[in-house]
């Protein structure tokens, strides 16, 4: 009985004591630059998954888009290829009317991305 007496005290002493609230730092979190890419004036940081995606559709894309019609892969082909949605996969109009679109705008991305890049904006696409 003595050992649970004692534990209550220290309990209801503890309970006497004022909280500490630890504060955390609002906003998002402060991006932190990489080693490799110190020096270089960043638009925002950089998504690398998202890069990567509009650079793969441009450098699939770009090349054969002035192609005539019959010789070039389709908007829908390329989505396929890179896998760009695989939920809209499929044999219907409003499946391929979506990943074309999707890819159509991945591409206008990456163009957008690689002009700011010539005027010293990076990553800023629009």
């Amino acid at each position: 009985m003595r050992a649970f007496s004692k534990l209550l005290d220290e309990v209801m002493a503890e309970k006497d004591r004022p909280i500490e609230i630890q504060k955390r730092p609002r906003g998002r979190p402060k991006f932190i630059v990489p080693e490799n890419i110190e020096g270089y004036s960043l638009a925002r940081p950089p998504h690398i998954r998202s890069l990567k995606r509009c650079l793969d559709v441009y450098d699939l894309w770009h090349p054969i888009k002035d192609k005539p019609l019959r010789e070039r892969m389709t908007l829908y082909a390329v989505g396929v290829k890179l896998k760009i949605s695989p939920g809209l996969v499929g044999t219907g109009g409003d499946e391929k009317n979506r990943m074309a679109a999707t890819v159509s705008r991945y591409y206008r991305q990456a163009v957008r991305l690689i002009e700011n890049v010539e005027k010293g904006i990076f990553p800023k696409n629009s």
